[in-house]
């Protein structure tokens, strides 16, 4: 007997027929994003062809699950804003309630002096899709004028999955670590953070991260989904990749705006991601079912 069972992702649905046959709990859906958007995002990017029809039609089927996921549940726990909105359109009735990937910030010393000053780097994992295709971009769009404009400038791309096609353009300004043991050490070793993302939803938790240690970060506005924050003073937000480079030679140059967007993301992360309250705020939502 239980009062709610929450599972965990949507491609867990499929427990939902068996959970009904041997409980009366509710049942809610703890939904990491909006798992058909991200391919409608990513589609919208891919260039005509076969493999463009295949993606799409497997993307329709999925969109299908996923809603069929969405009206079998009694509530929804999304981890975004953005993501409730697009949930809410699709299904007006339900019980939907944001809870953000909370932290415990004791665990987070914030970082202001890095081992390695104005590095740049981009730390996640390479086996999903999206961060594929934000290093992909940020390598073929935006490094070569950063190298133009900033011949010493050194990029650290870290993550677990690293695929081979991105390891070969290790260089003397491009470094790979394909696994990183400790996350605290790497975060206190290398200075400004990208996350170029074109694609993808829910909260990009190693941007929670990098806003805990304090890291001074350049992202896209889908990067920075979920997250409220005020452009130029939490995070630099660059939607081009001329936006991209231009803010990259604004940090490695400009020092003292590169310390106030670290200060200022600790200040957020304080404000927004500690654990206990959000822990607070979804127990009473769970209560009120």
């Amino acid at each position: 007997t239980f009062d709610i069972i929450q599972i965990e992702g949507v491609f867990m649905a499929t427990y939902i027929p068996t959970i009904k046959r041997y409980s009366k709990a509710k049942i809610v859906l703890r939904s990491h994003n909006v798992e058909h958007q991200i391919w409608e995002r990513h589609l919208a990017n891919e260039k005509a062809g076969v493999k463009k029809m295949y993606l799409n039609i497997q993307n329709s089927r999925l969109k299908t699950f996923e809603i069929n996921a969405f009206n079998q549940v009694d509530a929804i726990v999304t981890i975004t804003d953005e993501d409730k909105k697009i949930i809410s359109s699709i299904c007006p009735n339900k019980l939907i309630h944001t809870c953000l990937t909370g932290i415990n910030l004791d665990s987070y010393k914030q970082v202001l002096t890095s081992k390695q000053p104005n590095s740049l780097f981009h730390f996640a994992s390479m086996d999903w899709m999206p961060n594929v295709e934000a290093v992909d971009w940020l390598l073929k769009e935006v490094w070569n004028e950063v190298i133009k404009q900033q011949p010493n400038a050194k990029l650290i791309l870290a993550g677990r999955g690293m695929p081979d096609k991105i390891k070969k353009n290790a260089s003397k300004n491009i470094t790979i670590i394909d696994n990183v043991n400790d996350s605290s050490e790497f975060y206190n070793t290398y200075d400004i953070m990208l996350v170029p993302l074109w694609s993808g939803s829910g909260l990009r938790i190693k941007l929670v991260e990098g806003l805990a240690y304090g890291k001074a970060i350049i992202t896209t506005s889908i990067g920075a989904e979920g997250i409220p924050y005020t452009a130029g003073k939490d995070m630099l937000i660059a939607d081009s990749a001329r936006e991209f480079s231009n803010a990259i030679t604004t940090l490695l140059t400009e020092n003292d705006q590169k310390q106030a967007l670290q200060i200022n993301a600790r200040k957020l992360a304080e404000t927004i991601f500690d654990y206990k309250v959000i822990a607070a705020q979804l127990i009473t939502f769970y209560k009120g079912l």
